[in-house]
């Protein structure tokens, strides 16, 4: 399994008990990272567990991707405080980073002096109509053609060829 380490993760894994009440344990996903162990609840739905894992950088200040250790524990204790403690899944998890872009918009203060004004004359744009966008230089023009000597295809399946 991996998990992209800036976003939310969650899945489900399913539990077959014998000879305990289910309803009676209590669950936890484990990652081991470092000598520290980091624990999320999983919670129990019918005969299996739902675990929903945050950002897991948001939550592990200074976590690198990597492979890492992880588990899933159940404990349960009785009356006399005696009961379980089980491991019934451990693996080997990838966490990656995947690429992200951020972007912020900052509003600045107009200290230039320069003031905006409208022009109109003769080959300014009226508000109902709209500039068409100039024609491409006819070295960039396709168009659609029969010859089989020389097929272009697109992906849509059309044969294209340069206009001379």
């Amino acid at each position: 399994m991996h998990i992209d380490i800036n976003r939310n993760k969650s899945f489900s894994v399913f539990l077959t008990t014998e000879g305990m009440d289910i309803s009676q344990m209590n669950f936890r996903f484990c990652l081991e990272m470092e000598n520290t162990i980091y624990s999320f609840p999983a919670e129990l739905q019918g005969d299996s567990l739902k675990v929903v894992l945050p950002p897991l950088a948001e939550k592990i200040k200074g976590l690198e991707p990597g492979n890492y250790n992880a588990y899933l524990e159940t404990f349960t204790l009785n009356e006399d405080n005696k009961g379980y403690y089980l491991r019934p899944w451990q693996d080997t998890i990838e966490l990656k980073r995947e690429p992200r872009v951020f972007a912020s918009v900052e509003e600045e203060k107009d200290n230039s002096g320069i003031k905006a004004e409208i022009v109109e004359d003769e080959n300014s744009l009226k508000q109902d109509k709209i500039k068409a966008w100039p024609e491409p230089p006819k070295s960039y023009t396709m168009k659609e053609h029969s010859d089989k000597r020389e097929r272009k295809h697109t992906k849509f399946g059309k044969k294209l060829s340069r206009e001379e």
